[in-house]
């Protein structure tokens, strides 16, 4: 079962504290009306070599290609073999509704979160954490 938190955030299965976790791959994420993009290492070593993905996706909303973006992010990590990872967004909002802290109104954004909920149990760690836009390094691969 996969363990999701946040730093300084309130996690999603109430963990009371922020622990790191050893052997925590990060991978950034972003997207966008028509394409989303994961950075990531290609295994879990140190010193692996960073791979940079770009997808294009059907045109829908910006926040509908940042979520695409975590499930394309869960979906290479889990091809990866990656068990513990943090996932760096610049969205708030998503990473905010999928930590709890936010309300998801909008169904088709919920039925989003349902997908990538879905697929965190293949890990044995997995943490969400907003980053600004700036040092969100897969922000700079979409145009």
């Amino acid at each position: 079962m996969a363990l999701i938190t946040c730093q300084n955030c309130e996690s999603l299965f109430e963990i009371p504290e922020y622990e790191e976790v050893k052997d925590t791959v990060d991978i950034y994420v972003d997207g966008s009306m028509t394409a989303v993009a994961v950075v990531l290492p290609q295994t879990r070593f140190i010193g692996s070599p960073i791979i940079k993905l770009v997808f294009p996706i059907e045109k829908s909303t910006v926040n509908e290609g940042e979520y695409r973006a975590v499930l394309e992010a869960l979906r290479e990590a889990k091809e990866r073999g990656l068990r513990n990872i943090r996932i760096l967004g610049d969205s708030q909002l998503v990473i905010y509704q999928l930590l709890g802290r936010y309300v998801i109104n909008e169904p088709r954004l919920q039925a989003l979160a349902d997908q990538v909920w879905g697929k965190v149990f293949g890990f044995d760690h997995v943490r969400w954490a907003w980053t600004p836009r700036e040092y969100n390094k897969a922000g700079k691969l979409l145009p």
